[in-house]
């Protein structure tokens, strides 16, 4: 989102409790408020997590940069929440916008939307929060999270029931966790700010409430990797939002539009170029268990496990030896709720196996991709616990 690059890329792989981890963002990469900063723009930051901090890379570009995390009471006792990030970031933009010579960048990180899952009282009809279903909800994930040690290896390939009622409710309160960007939206109309801007509205991840045994967010299904976004050209824009975007488009899109060549680390593209005509899509997941690369085209869907050498990419000798576990998809299939992995050609099979690749040129990727040629009988499981995602497509677009 920030450098326009995935995570073996530019390093940051955020802080937990392992060697590396507090590694930040790669310092000779730019960043979306670096090259803003380049262009005259006064950019604000308000983040609600330890994860997105200064010191990690994220306050590089920032003239302002403001840390106001939540603990594990604040979703109870609110004192630290939405709607205090919110109300803060509306005063920052009154006092930008009362004495305005700059262009403006915001970036507000919210993190409301996260275990325990708990809303705020007064965004339910009534008034009441059944503090039960969260309990027992989260009983059976940590059981089933010390059964599995968190990997992911043993996680596919172990099953699990979870109450559907339970996790309708913990959806529910998920959803009313996210309604405060609604305001700002409508603040930004307030103050004359909305149709000039670019506006983007999104998720660093998505959710996974036990579908195929996945919890908050650690594989790289679609429950994931598909989060809501929602994407508002400036009025004086050429150019309209495709269906399908990615966040590593969104540094070569802000670059664009300042009239700057995106920087040349970039594997998005812009938004302004139009439609990729059988772009191939890519995500990493760089953890401590297992290193996993899933790779899209068109309607297929290749997952590629290997050997963790967190906090990097694995060496390419383990291309050689190839994955531990390979998974298929057909993307239009898991979203009706078919997980069966025989409805990948054997053709496409090839083609994700052979080319763990980026959306950026051809050329470039063909130097810096994680493997070479990933080849492995491994492992294949049909594994019927599988939920649809129709409703959370990649760069799904809403108007604002």
């Amino acid at each position: 989102m920030f450098t326009g690059t995935h995570p073996g890329d530019h390093g940051y792989v955020g802080v937990d409790k392992q060697e590396g981890d507090d590694r930040p963002i790669n310092p000779e990469m730019e960043t979306l408020a670096s090259v803003l900063a380049d262009n005259g723009y006064k950019n604000s930051a308000l983040a609600s997590h330890g994860r997105i901090r200064r010191q990690f890379g994220f306050g590089r570009g920032f003239h302002r940069f403001v840390h106001d995390g939540m603990d594990a009471t604040d979703w109870v006792e609110r004192k630290h929440d939405a709607r205090r990030s919110v109300d803060r970031l509306v005063e920052q933009i009154d006092a930008d916008a009362s004495h305005r010579d700059h262009n403006l960048f915001y970036f507000l990180h919210l993190f409301d939307a996260h275990s325990p899952y708990i809303p705020p009282t007064y965004m339910l009809d009534d008034d009441r929060i059944d503090f039960s279903s969260p309990w027992e909800y989260n009983r059976i994930k940590n059981e089933f999270w010390d059964e599995t040690d968190q990997d992911y290896v043993k996680t596919y390939n172990a099953d699990i029931e979870v109450d559907d009622e339970v996790v309708d409710l913990m959806q529910s309160y998920y959803e009313q966790s996210v309604r405060y960007t609604a305001r700002l939206v409508r603040h930004l109309k307030t103050v004359g700010l909305f149709k000039q801007s670019l506006i983007i509205v999104t998720g660093d991840h998505g959710e996974e409430w036990g579908e195929r045994g996945f919890f908050t967010h650690t594989s790289t299904y679609d429950a994931n990797i598909r989060p809501f976004m929602a994407v508002k050209p400036p009025r004086s824009a050429d150019w309209s939002v495709r269906d399908a975007v990615d966040t590593i488009d969104f540094l070569p899109t802000v670059s664009t539009l300042v009239g700057e060549e995106p920087p040349a680390h970039c594997r998005g593209r812009p938004l302004q170029d139009g439609p990729v005509e059988n772009r191939v899509w890519i995500t990493e997941r760089l953890s401590p268990d297992w290193y996993s690369v899933a790779v899209e085209r068109g309607e297929d869907k290749g997952i590629f496990t290997y050997e963790s050498n967190y906090p990097d990419r694995p060496p390419e000798s383990d291309a050689e030896a190839g994955p531990e576990l390979v998974e298929f998809y057909s993307l239009p299939a898991v979203r009706e709720g078919n997980c069966d992995q025989a409805a990948v050609s054997v053709e496409s099979r090839t083609f994700l196996k052979n080319r763990p690749g980026s959306s950026c040129d051809e050329e470039r990727w063909d130097r810096r991709r994680p493997f070479e040629t990933p080849h492995s009988p491994a492992r294949r499981k049909n594994n019927s616990n599988c939920s649809g995602t129709s409703d959370r497509e990649r760069g799904s677009r809403l108007s604002l």
